[in-house]
């Protein structure tokens, strides 16, 4: 065996994985987004509304998927995603054409990034949103895309931050805490006519109103 020749062979398969691994990752949409959160300090546990404004920067039409997820780092270090691939609307953006997508807390999918515990107590979150294309419950083969789409759209970050509450705000979070075992929110629809009562009878838990230094709304 020549042995002088292993060296280059090995550099050459080393750069072909790289270059294959490289092309396998989608590109990043051209197109611009911009994630919105107005309020920036929310109490734990509730809430809050946020938008994504879209600007097409290309000279040609590009596709947006509407498979939105968010992209979450603690002020811990952990950092963990929300969301769910689901098929749906696909919007095409012509160019320098701008949109603005609402996720209101009262819709199904704004209240759906919400359901996850992880988002609920205090502390700092910072925030971006990866908007996809996908295809029944997951995100298809390049080869199956769309032509227009040519990446996702990934927006920039917002420092988001759930206040440590005091006094009777205090007091309403430990009920929930209690009420959910320390997990809230245990899951979007109550497991039991029992905790469909003790989860109305929770100031702020039914209303679908932002929370903001002036207080839970209730």
């Amino acid at each position: 065996m020549n042995y002088r020749l292993i060296k280059p062979l090995m550099v050459v398969f080393a750069v072909a994985c790289v270059a294959s691994a490289a092309s396998a990752q989608p590109a990043v949409s051209p197109v611009q987004g911009k994630l919105v959160i107005p309020d920036a300090k929310v109490l734990p546990g509730v809430p809050f509304d946020m938008w994504v404004e879209l600007r097409n920067a290309s000279d040609g039409s590009v596709g947006v998927g509407l498979c939105p997820r968010l992209l979450v780092r603690t002020a811990k270090g952990t950092a963990f995603e929300v969301g769910h691939a689901h098929g749906g609307p696909y919007l095409v953006m012509a160019p320098g054409e701008t949109k603005t997508l609402p996720y209101p807390i009262g819709s199904e999918l704004g209240a759906y990034f919400f359901s996850d515990s992880r988002l609920s107590p205090p502390g700092q979150y910072t925030i971006s949103m990866r908007m996809d294309y996908c295809f029944g419950h997951g995100v298809p083969q390049q080869d199956l895309l769309p032509p227009t789409f040519l990446g996702p759209v990934v927006t920039n970050e917002v420092t988001v931050e759930r206040l440590q509450p005091a006094g009777s705000d205090a007091a309403v979070w430990q009920e929930i805490l209690d009420t959910s075992k320390g997990n809230w929110p245990p899951s979007i629809f109550p497991v039991s006519q029992e905790d469909s009562r003790r989860h109305r009878s929770l100031p702020g838990l039914t209303c679908h109103r932002t929370a903001s230094l002036r207080g839970v709304a209730v």
